[in-house]
């Protein structure tokens, strides 16, 4: 497709999804806890999306990074309506895919800033989605409308952010860092602990990346298909990502052992990668956001062969979800022993 074509086709796929956000209608009360306005605007439950664009409210002018002067209420509406949140469960876990659309990232070179483009990690929103609803928890990617433009034109959105590279001084005023902020209002690190229950209020945040087979780029990634990034996590509370890095390699191994296909490779985990979910150039990986935010973030770097299996297994998927989930459930149930005086590892 020429470059001409491509344009084209991205400005009608844009078009399109201005439409369906200007014409669908939506309660106001609901619009305005995803967008954080205040709930004692004068919104009626008539009003379309539209028409809540139009009151410029706080949520509103956090949406796009730097500034939202020039931007028209459909331009702010369509960046938000790009990301797809949906809840699956009551479950506080939550399975994020930011790599399921072409992106365009800032990069630093020998010869200063830079510009390149980030190609799609198949397979990684189906899984990401798939998971959640595994889980019974929630998911956040690209909306299924964003993901078929990319698809179609082979090329960016020049208005996106690739929510893996943000700078911090504007991590909070995109679209998936003012929807990732929705699930940690009230999250926090502290715990309730009674003689029959333990509560965390923080959410569990897994961020799925693919990368490339072992076999193809252990000198460059190293040797897993399974990479778990704690580094985000590791920076503001190591004690919580030492335990909870090697309760998922616990975890995920014994997956793999019990449930591995005849057919499929023999899958190895990495708790120690290279993509430790973590960036030391000023800019942030989703997972750093999602701890800023309060957040107990982890990255999960998948292999092709290893999502080729995920996607035409649903018990594989299900095996996989509750692995996860079940090694949170560990160190929330050892913190819970530690608080009172008992050694979980007798």
């Amino acid at each position: 497709m020429s470059e001409r074509k491509k344009r084209a086709a991205h400005l009608v796929f844009r078009r399109r999804l201005r439409h369906v956000v200007a014409r669908t209608p939506a309660p106001a009360a609901r619009l305005a806890r995803v967008l954080g306005c205040d709930a004692h605007s004068s919104l009626s439950q008539t009003d379309e999306t539209f028409s809540v664009a139009k009151t410029k409210c706080q949520g509103c002018l956090r949406v796009t990074p730097g500034s939202t002067d020039g931007m028209t209420p459909e331009d702010v509406c369509a960046e938000l309506a790009a990301v797809a949140v949906e809840r699956h469960g009551d479950a506080r876990v939550l399975f994020t895919a930011p790599h399921g659309v072409y992106l365009r990232r800032e990069v630093v070179t020998a010869n200063g800033p830079a510009f390149e483009t980030h190609v799609p990690e198949r397979w990684t929103s189906f899984i990401a989605l798939a998971f959640a609803g595994a889980a019974s928890g929630s998911s956040m990617t690209w909306h299924r409308a964003e993901r078929e433009r990319s698809k179609a034109t082979g090329t960016f959105d020049p208005g996106h952010v690739d929510p893996n590279c943000v700078s911090a001084d504007v991590a909070g005023a995109y679209n998936w860092g003012v929807l990732l902020r929705r699930f940690a209002d009230g999250a926090s690190f502290e715990k309730r602990a009674t003689d029959d229950e333990f509560q965390t209020r923080a959410w569990f945040h897994v961020d799925v990346h693919g990368r490339r087979d072992p076999e193809v780029s252990r000198d460059t990634l190293g040797p897993g298909d399974v990479d778990i990034g704690t580094g985000a996590l590791r920076a503001d509370r190591p004690e919580l990502a030492d335990a909870l890095g090697k309760a998922l390699g616990r975890r995920l191994r014994a997956f793999f052992t019990r449930d591995a296909r005849p057919e499929s490779p023999a899958f190895r985990v990495n708790e120690n990668p290279i993509l430790r979910g973590a960036r030391d150039d000023g800019r942030m990986t989703l997972s750093q956001q999602g701890v800023r935010l309060g957040l107990a973030s982890v990255q999960l770097e998948l292999s092709l062969r290893l999502r080729l299996v995920l996607k035409d297994d649903p018990e594989m998927i299900q095996g996989f979800a509750r692995a996860v989930v079940g090694a949170w459930d560990d160190v929330a149930s050892e913190r819970f022993a530690r608080s009172h005086g008992a050694n979980f590892n007798e």
